[in-house]
């Protein structure tokens, strides 16, 4: 007997099914979970960018990053009052959000000092995703101002 019969043909039609999808689920975790690497990358560079700024001594000012569950805003000064046009604002892939923003002292405003570059509170930013929250990565300040992803 030659060729193929119809039930094999089907049963090659649901496997080769069977691992397309599941090919396509772990390529939406990737893309997913790089999404939020690179928001999480973005979020450092805003906060060593107010980190460099006073260091710079810009504007002869300390320089801080107030953070809301879609944005990281760099402001000028070491109090967030309110919204000004010469912020500059990072604001997140609507896929993301900021999950949790733990600072020792509280807050969701870290700002740092004009002569040795420390931040004024030390903790964690956290973003996940909206749609599978296990997928996270964290941003970590230290005490020495510096800035790291885990």
């Amino acid at each position: 007997m030659k060729g193929f019969t119809l039930v094999e043909m089907i049963i090659v039609v649901a496997i080769t099914a069977i691992l397309g999808s599941m090919a396509f689920v772990s390529f939406g975790r990737i893309i997913n979970y790089n999404s939020i690497e690179t928001q999480a990358e973005s979020v450092r560079s805003h906060i060593e960018r107010a980190r460099i700024f006073t260091l710079a001594s810009k504007n002869n000012s300390s320089f801080g990053v107030y953070f809301s569950s879609t944005s990281a805003r760099v402001f000028q000064g070491t109090t967030f009052v309110s919204a000004s046009s010469s912020d500059q604002i990072y604001t997140i892939d609507p896929n993301q959000s900021i999950i949790n923003i733990n600072f020792a002292g509280g807050g969701s405003t870290i700002y740092f000092n004009k002569i040795t570059g420390e931040p004024n509170a030390t903790g964690t930013i956290m973003i996940s995703s909206k749609s599978n929250t296990d997928d996270r990565q964290t941003v970590v300040i230290y005490q020495t101002g510096v800035v790291d992803i885990q």
